[in-house]
């Protein structure tokens, strides 16, 4: 990752929440290739499993990533994520849960990563700052427009993690992660603290149905934070 570079490294620790098989999602390039260590959480089961199997297959061992079958809230994710161990500063923390991301990451506490990536949803539009209000048994329904409801817009991503000391750095092409780092890690490099308006990027692929932003939003009672 060029930003990790460019902010550099101390423990190659990371904690990842939402990781589907883990196959793609954002650490595993850490373990496979990079040799850092960390955990993984993932709520659904049969992922899970999935992952176990991938992670058998490429002899990873549990001393390297931790992958745990857990379903993380706003109220149990700092107790979950002492468990594993992996605490206080830390190099990598990435979550995407398709639900309470914005409520998950305002709780935690435990850690304090050097890099954070953050899953936004661009249908919620560029510039408020919104997302679905807290229900801890949250699960995202692919179906027609209510796969639109999930997770925060990019504004209240950016204000948030402003406020636990991080500074938007920039988004990924598609439109779906959101980078973060530090601040005090940003004296005298090359990145620039960002505005949401200024690197927003709507993610095509999941709103290419997508008819009235508006309508979605009145429907949904979404809260501005």
């Amino acid at each position: 990752m060029g930003i990790l570079n460019i902010i550099g490294t101390k423990k190659f620790t990371f904690i990842e929440i939402g990781v589907q098989d883990s196959i793609e999602c954002n650490s595993t390039n850490l373990v496979l290739n990079l040799n850092w260590k960390g955990a993984q959480f993932e709520g659904c089961k049969e992922s899970y499993e999935d992952g176990k199997k991938f992670f058998q297959e490429k002899n990873i061992k549990n001393n390297q990533c931790q992958l745990l079958n857990k379903f993380v809230t706003a109220e149990n994710v700092n107790s979950l994520i002492q468990k594993t161990k992996i605490i206080g500063e830390i190099d990598f923390f990435s979550l995407d849960i398709d639900g309470n991301d914005y409520w998950v990451w305002k709780s935690i506490s435990i850690i304090k990563p050097r890099l954070v990536v953050l899953e936004y949803n661009s249908s919620f539009g560029k510039h408020n700052p919104l997302t679905i209000s807290y229900n801890p048994r949250f699960v995202w329904n692919n179906k027609e427009d209510q796969r639109f409801f999930y997770g925060a817009s990019l504004k209240a991503l950016e204000k948030l993690s402003e406020k636990k000391g991080y500074n938007l750095i920039c988004v990924d092409s598609k439109g779906i992660n959101a980078f973060f780092v530090r601040k005090d890690l940003m004296k005298n490099i090359a990145l620039r603290k960002m505005k949401s308006e200024d690197v927003f990027i709507y993610n095509k692929d999941h709103n290419d149905k997508l008819k009235d932003i508006k309508n979605i939003v009145k429907k949904y009672n979404l809260l501005k934070v």
